[in-house]
């Protein structure tokens, strides 16, 4: 059985991760047919980046219509719009968890070009009472 949290976690950039420097393409996860042969085509992209913050590498997933990254070993790069997505499977009388990070591009550091400038994620707002500003309470 795998548990998801249901849209992730959305972090700051900067107190999450602090200076990323692009280390390496890890892997390319390929779409699969129905018959579940792996097709040419691109299905996600991951990265390594070493990140300051994190003390080592940090592997992130890109979508793979986004074009191959190749950025030379240790330039800085920034995460644009990341998102830490967890999966637990349990069996066996045991529970394993994995984490992984999620993006919608690897950009260079300080480059912001039409549309590839880190932007803030919208996060949902809490419910709060109209009347009195305080959270309000499930079935209120």
């Amino acid at each position: 059985m795998a548990m998801r949290l249901p849209e992730g976690l959305y972090i700051n950039n900067e107190e999450t991760f602090g200076v990323c420097k692009f280390a390496a393409l890890r892997r390319m996860r390929m779409v699969q047919d129905e018959e579940g042969n792996a097709t040419d085509e691109v299905k996600e992209r991951v990265y390594d980046l070493k990140c300051r913050i994190q003390g080592g590498l940090v592997s992130v997933g890109i979508p793979g219509e986004i074009p191959e990254k190749t950025f030379e070993y240790d330039s800085e790069v920034e995460i644009v719009n990341p998102v830490v997505d967890t999966v637990a499977n349990a069996g066996f009388g045991r529970t394993e968890a994995n984490w992984y990070v999620k993006a919608d591009d690897i950009v260079p550091k300080g480059q912001h070009g039409p549309g590839r400038a880190p932007e803030k994620v919208e996060r949902p707002a809490d419910k709060r009472s109209e009347k009195d500003g305080k959270p309000v309470q499930a079935g209120n």
